[in-house]
């Protein structure tokens, strides 16, 4: 599936309004709180599991740290009942779009990548209102601006989405264990359930630190990193861990750390949606 077309066919109108996304939050969504209590949920049982006292803040900060080092956090089943159902009624409905001004469809051996950017804009809280109150959650938004903390220009929170339906394949895309480039902090919903059989992403714990000090090296003396440095990483598949979880799951995930697609098996497809933040330049 090609992305890099998909990324060039958005509008520049699009990515214009997109940078203001993270300016002040959108609530005309009617799942808006329900899903800011699901999430906020997540978070205390999170910061439980890491022998917290069920403090929101404190989690947000414990997964920005642990995000920054080891590269990824699964909350399981965040999402459930009938939102995740909405949610999921709002993927297929997305996957069937059009190609417009804000929507990029790319269809490619029965896989389908459609990016929406922006995807924060009124319009879709009224199509796709659980969908736009997942990535409008103030928590997410939190942990967007502590995690560019030290960024001057702080960062651009949500600028795009991207929705995946992805059928068997032996070589999916972005297949190659990697860190990108443009370094992104993803939040994944997995609007299905995701097992090892439906190819799940794998990512190389710890790997972040290490990719993280080539890319800035590479950086130095340029706008922009759009080639001439590698950054496909070898490493076995002991060293890597595959991020199955149960539909509903929330992941979040810094692209400096090694990560890469794995196969979708016979009988199984892939379902997922990621929003992108970045620092802002």
């Amino acid at each position: 599936m090609g992305t890099s077309n998909i990324l060039r066919s958005v509008s520049r109108k699009s990515i214009e309004t997109g940078l203001h996304a993270f300016r002040e939050k959108v609530t005309t969504s009617p799942f808006q709180s329900t899903i800011d209590h699901d999430i906020e949920t997540a978070l205390m049982q999170f910061d439980d599991a890491q022998g917290g006292r069920k403090n929101t803040a404190d989690a947000e900060d414990k997964i920005v740290e642990i995000v920054k080092t080891t590269g990824y956090v699964i909350m399981p089943s965040a999402i459930s009942g009938d939102v995740l159902e909405k949610m999921y009624s709002e993927f297929r409905s997305i996957i069937d779009a059009e190609e417009g001004d804000f929507c990029a469809v790319d269809r490619h051996d029965g896989a389908v990548c459609v990016r929406m950017k922006p995807f924060l804009r009124t319009n879709y809280s009224r199509q796709y209102p659980a969908i736009f109150a997942f990535y409008n959650a103030d928590a997410f938004r939190s942990i967007t601006r502590k995690y560019y903390t030290d960024c001057e220009r702080g960062a651009e929170y949500v600028t795009e989405i991207f929705v995946h339906e992805t059928p068997e394949t032996s070589d999916p895309l972005s297949g190659k264990l990697h860190w990108d480039r443009a370094q992104t902090l993803k939040f994944w919903i997995y609007v299905d359930e995701l097992p090892e059989e439906a190819g799940p992403m794998l990512i190389e714990p710890g790997s972040g630190p290490r990719n993280r000090e080539i890319r800035v090296a590479e950086h130095v003396g340029k706008d922009k990193l759009v080639g001439g440095v590698d950054n496909v990483v070898e490493a076995t598949r002991q060293e890597t861990t595959v991020l199955a979880a149960p539909a509903g799951s929330i992941m979040i995930h810094d692209t400096d750390a090694s990560h890469g697609a794995s196969e979708v098996m016979p009988g199984y497809v892939r379902r997922i949606i990621r929003g992108h933040c970045r620092a802002r330049k």
